[in-house]
């Protein structure tokens, strides 16, 4: 018994200071300078800039690019580096094995792992985290723009449940979704925060034909733009 009340003290100690410090660190500026990155067609390269707004702590850094179908197409400069205080870097994304298709965007995590270096004085648990965003490998002879894409979704009632239909080569990512004004829970978790290219999702709520959806769906600056149709 005392050896199981002091794993749980000892469990409890480290995500304390797993959460401490995650507050601290984005709380201190420390992260990626953008919400997503977008990789044309034909670029030789695309940068994006890690930031550490932190006026004590200097970090280690790891980036790597994950993907299941395609984990070699990129390469990044540097790929493990120390970013220190109050400092920025730049990482180089190159693509250097392109099997991508042509006839949609593909999609892949940017993945900054930091870990906060402690000097030989420093006692207690030190944990690091990650930063992840999306990164869209996006071909130049797409028929629509993302805007048109985003706009003309298609929603259906099936089975007295919302499908939302992307018959474009786009990946769109939501913001929120509502019907009749009574909001979606959107989530990684549930997998309805992302429709693939020419593909469709259901969301987890009650609809009827006619009834008002309106969505937001996040644009190429990290922002949202706002849309709105009837159940078909």
């Amino acid at each position: 018994m005392k050896n199981t009340l002091s794993l749980k003290i000892w469990l409890f100690i480290i995500v304390a200071n797993f959460l401490l410090l995650n507050n601290f660190a984005y709380s201190a500026g420390v992260g990626i300078d953008a919400t997503r990155i977008i990789y044309p067609q034909g670029e030789k390269s695309v940068s994006v800039t890690l930031r550490n707004n932190d006026e004590k702590v200097n970090y280690l850094t790891q980036i790597t690019i994950a993907s299941e179908q395609y984990p070699d197409a990129f390469e990044i400069t540097p790929p493990l580096f120390r970013i220190e205080k109050m400092s920025r870097q730049d990482v180089r994304i190159m693509l250097v094995n392109n099997q991508l298709p042509k006839d949609r965007e593909s999609v892949f995590y940017f993945k900054a792992r930091m870990i906060p270096a402690r000097d030989k004085n420093s006692e207690g648990v030190i944990i690091g985290f990650d930063n992840i965003i999306k990164l869209f490998y996006r071909p130049t002879d797409l028929k629509q723009t993302a805007k048109e894409a985003q706009s003309s979704l298609i929603f259906k009632n099936i089975d007295n449940q919302v499908e939302a239909v992307n018959n474009s080569p786009y990946y769109i990512s939501f913001y929120s979704v509502s019907v009749n004004n009574k909001p979606i829970v959107i989530s990684t978790d549930k997998k309805n925060n992302m429709i693939a290219p020419f593909s469709s999702i259901r969301f987890e709520s009650g609809s009827a034909k006619g009834e008002i959806v309106k969505w937001k769906v996040i644009n190429d600056l990290g922002g949202y733009d706002a849309y709105s149709s009837t159940i078909n």
